[in-house]
């Protein structure tokens, strides 16, 4: 999900509905620049049960891999 200019709570919606989609064990790839992202991911983690295997920075931009768990 190449999510630029994007407020992370909208980002999340997509995210959301893209998982729902995907089998258990699939993985997405998320790259954001909201400012708030890792704090929001975080938080989506600890309330969906879903796993944010990876989080780096590069730039102004951070990618995140998310698996599917349940």
């Amino acid at each position: 999900m190449w999510e630029i200019g994007v407020e992370c709570a909208a980002v999340l919606v997509k995210l959301n509905e893209l998982i729902e989609r995907c089998a258990v064990n699939e993985v997405i790839h998320v790259i954001s620049d909201d400012r708030t992202a890792d704090i929001e991911m975080e938080r989506w983690s600890d309330q969906t049960g879903q796993a944010v295997l990876e989080s780096r920075k590069e730039g102004k931009l951070t990618h995140f891999i998310v698996k599917k768990v349940k």
